[in-house]
């Protein structure tokens, strides 16, 4: 019967610790992981109550770190200037921002997709009068859901499924009279928004090239 001596036994535990780091890296991600961050434009439109539907504008985005092992979408963040309701009357400029990093699934594969995003929404009557909904919004958006498509050629439909928008709240700039005006104007509360917003890859993967046939063996006699 073979004995193994102790040192031995140390120096085989050693050298597989050793192989077990380098099989998940450092950050204990298995190797050949990789993160790669995304950054989509982002166009559409957000319906809450009787139309017009309020437009996002142009220069909106949405960055975020995309493990291509996990498809786990991180560290998501928006990027949406300022923009007015739209549309004939009063108006009002709507101010989003991030409550908190967004997350979700992206198979690169499928194109499937699922997010989930919460935004600080505050309404601007005027450069000193901005007023704040009651809570953040949170919107669940999947290209899985009707009307929406999968990522191909670097593009897709993402569809929200219906949503609350709470109601303008009083604070430090906003009275009841002017709470009551932003309310009535945007149809505020409501809970049963939607959205549907048209998402494109900045930086898409090349198309790869087509495969040329093998060439045909020619035979001259």
């Amino acid at each position: 019967m073979t004995t193994i001596s102790r040192a031995t036994r140390r120096l085989l535990a050693v050298g597989g610790a050793v192989a077990l780091v380098a099989a998940l890296g450092a950050n204990g991600t298995p190797a050949g992981a990789a993160v790669v961050s995304q950054t989509y434009t982002v166009t559409g439109a957000i319906t809450v109550g009787p139309p017009p539907a309020v437009e996002l504008p142009s220069g909106a985005t949405i960055t975020f770190d995309l493990d291509e092992q996990t498809n786990a979408i991180t560290n998501g963040t928006t990027s949406i200037p300022p923009f007015l309701r739209g549309g004939t009357g009063p108006q009002a400029a709507i101010i989003i921002t991030d409550a908190s990093p967004f997350t979700g699934t992206l198979d690169t594969a499928s194109g499937a997709a699922n997010v989930g995003f919460v935004f600080n929404v505050q309404i601007a009557i005027s450069e000193t009068v901005i007023c704040d909904l009651a809570s953040p919004v949170t919107i669940e958006a999947s290209m899985a859901n009707p009307g929406g498509s999968p990522l191909t050629g670097g593009t897709a439909t993402v569809v929200a499924a219906p949503f609350n928008v709470p109601a303008v709240v009083e604070g430090p700039t906003c009275d009841a009279t002017v709470v009551a005006a932003a309310n009535d104007l945007l149809s505020l509360p409501n809970s049963d928004a939607t959205a549907t917003f048209t998402v494109t890859n900045v930086n898409p993967e090349p198309t790869p090239a087509p495969t040329p046939a093998p060439a045909k063996p020619s035979f001259t006699g």
